[in-house]
């Protein structure tokens, strides 16, 4: 099993993803501010069911960049490695993006990769891996 799979497309999704390509074949970066579905607003359609999904109001939700750039937001504002605290724990079949995106804030910090991310490999398949293992990882480590 693929743990990082996308699954299959919903039915709907190629039409509109082919309207959004027809519309910056033909407008270019003016695709941003034509509406229906103007790329710059484009989040705005959804912020009342994320608001609803997440318990807060719509006032209190953004939408914003992918996994990747926000673990370099993360890193780059709360990992302050020192010397004795260091090491990162990530699981082993995370996507690969995060890896990179971990590595590179190491590096950014100054610090040996090989050294500082420690990836934890599951004995079994279950929710149990992290609990267990996470602890088990970080007495050793």
């Amino acid at each position: 099993m693929c743990g990082n799979s996308l699954g299959l497309m919903p039915k709907g999704t190629k039409h509109l993803m082919d309207e959004q390509f027809e519309k910056w074949a033909n407008m270019g970066v003016f695709g941003h501010l034509q509406e229906p579905l103007a790329w710059a607003k484009s989040d705005q359609s959804i912020l009342d069911s994320i608001a609803e999904l997440v318990g807060a109001q719509r006032t209190e939700v953004a939408l914003m960049n992918s996994l990747t750039v926000n673990l370099h937001i993360l890193l780059t504002a709360f990992y302050k490695p020192t010397p004795k605290r260091h090491k990162i724990f990530i699981e082993s079949k995370a996507f690969p993006s995060d890896h990179y995106a971990i590595e590179s804030q190491i590096r950014l910090k100054g610090f040996a990769v090989e050294e500082s991310l420690i990836c934890m490999y599951p004995r079994t398949v279950s929710f149990l891996f992290f609990s267990i293992s996470y602890l088990l990882y970080t007495f050793k480590h």
